[in-house]
């Protein structure tokens, strides 16, 4: 009997070792706070740079108390956040950081109430945020564009853009009465989305065009936070696998379509929250110390927001009309270069999923209407490539089975670009593709007089 519960042992064993091998391996960083109470006021933020698996802490030397729930812009240079100017009043205001710079920037100095949970437009220009009960949405100099909602009897919280930046998600109520909300950024369309009486959803963070995360309860008696995920198409949400209704579970982040990083309670942890990643299909879950030994501690960490895109920093910027190599791009999310057998060899873009993306600076000489042809390769039918112009969606373009995943062909479609310098962003929306390159040709204006 006692070999008998050696070998059980050893083999739970093997299954933990063999489990800390297949921790994921991730490009990006991921953004976090820590404190040792809330009502304390000594949060700190840091970020772990998967690259090296280091983490800086970046608030040290700034004059602010209680930095929590920053959010990356979405090329990754600036940082949104909700603190406090150090010796003012205790009332919360929003700040904008460019990362590697000096002190952030106060953008709401000026409103004596509390401003918090920020969150950045998908094209980078805007932020989200709430302003004592109600939503509002300003600019990037803090000058206030709308007012979503204006009802201060109800407290409305924790917006969220979905990924086209026409509507928001958010909690309106506290506790058994917190529910989930969108409205579209003019204040119009405001709906349910998850209502579940006297139960308590909130904190939605939008995943992809088809779904979003959410805490809530494990049931009305029951107050445990867990994780949900959630298809605007399907009104039934999906309890996460990993939850145990022991612990509590929050403050999700999308890492790709597989992955989430989150918050957690669960036994084995070092202190009261500490930070994971976990498989949202599988229900595996691994400590973020697995990437650097000091992330967790006795202290709360929360607030982790991911960011996957890779910035190449000597990018170029193309002219236009012209040719764009889909691998010298400036920023990206979830692709790789490969070998390309296309004529003229080099790379192409790879491993391409429907949300991922490639940015490029562009200076259109020649304003005008242009043909733009991909070169792209893709074994399923229906796939979908789409080009935006500093955050605009000029054509999304339907892509067939070329045969093979280096089988190459040319799909065009027609667009109008302004002059001067752009971003240009290209986005798969569905299935998946290769890309090699994209050409941008003037298209002649026809003279019909004699």
């Amino acid at each position: 009997m006692k070999y008998f519960h050696i070998i059980i042992l050893s083999t739970i064993l093997n299954a933990n070792l063999y489990a800390q091998e297949e921790v994921p391996t991730l490009e990006g960083k991921v953004l976090y706070h820590s404190y040792t109470n809330y009502n304390n006021w000594d949060s700190e933020m840091y970020i772990l740079n998967l690259s090296d698996n280091t983490v800086s802490k970046i608030s040290a030397n700034w004059n602010i108390d209680h930095e929590m729930n920053g959010v990356f812009s979405p090329d990754g240079t600036k940082i949104v956040f909700m603190g406090d100017q150090k010796n003012e009043p205790r009332n919360w205001d929003i700040f904008l950081w460019t990362i590697g710079g000096g002190e952030p920037v106060n953008l709401t100095p000026r409103n004596e109430g509390r401003d918090e949970d920020p969150k950045f437009s998908p094209d980078g220009t805007k932020i989200v945020f709430k302003a004592d009960n109600d939503i509002k949405v300003m600019d990037l100099n803090g000058n206030i564009l709308n007012n979503v909602t204006n009802t201060p009897d109800i407290e409305e919280s924790m917006p969220y853009y979905t990924t086209d930046g026409s509507t928001i998600l958010f909690a309106p109520g506290a506790g058994a009465e917190s529910d989930i909300y969108s409205i579209n950024t003019d204040g119009t369309n405001r709906q349910a989305i998850v209502a579940q009486p006297n139960y308590q959803e909130y904190f939605p963070i939008t995943r992809d065009s088809e779904s979003f995360f959410y805490t809530g309860w494990v049931s009305t008696t029951d107050a445990h936070d867990q994780l949900f995920l959630k298809y605007f198409s399907n009104p039934n949400p999906i309890k996460l696998p990993f939850n145990n209704s022991n612990a509590d579970y929050s403050d999700a982040t999308p890492v790709g379509s597989q992955y989430v990083v989150l918050s957690s309670t669960r036994t084995g942890g070092k202190g009261g929250y500490d930070l994971y990643i976990a498989d949202i299909f599988t229900g595996d879950i691994w400590s973020l110390n697995n990437y650097n030994h000091s992330i967790n501690s006795e202290l709360e960490e929360l607030g982790a927001n991911y960011f996957s895109g890779i910035t190449n920093p000597g990018c170029s910027t193309f002219d236009i009309p012209g040719i764009i190599e889909a691998e010298n791009y400036c920023t990206m999310s979830g692709v790789v270069t490969e070998p390309c057998s296309d004529t003229g060899g080099g790379l192409d873009v790879g491993g391409v999923v429907k949300g991922d993306w490639m940015e490029y600076k562009v200076n259109v000489t020649n304003p005008g209407t242009y043909t733009v042809t991909y070169r792209i390769a893709t074994t399923e039918n229906g796939s979908k490539i789409q080009i935006q112009e500093d955050g605009t969606i000029l054509a999304t373009t339907s892509v067939q089975n070329t045969g093979g995943w280096q089988n190459w062909q040319s799909v065009s479609t027609t667009i109008s670009l302004s002059a001067g310098l752009h971003t240009i962003k290209i986005e798969d929306t569905e299935h998946s593709w290769n890309l090699n390159w994209v050409r941008f040709r003037k298209m002649e204006t026809v003279n019909n007089s004699m």
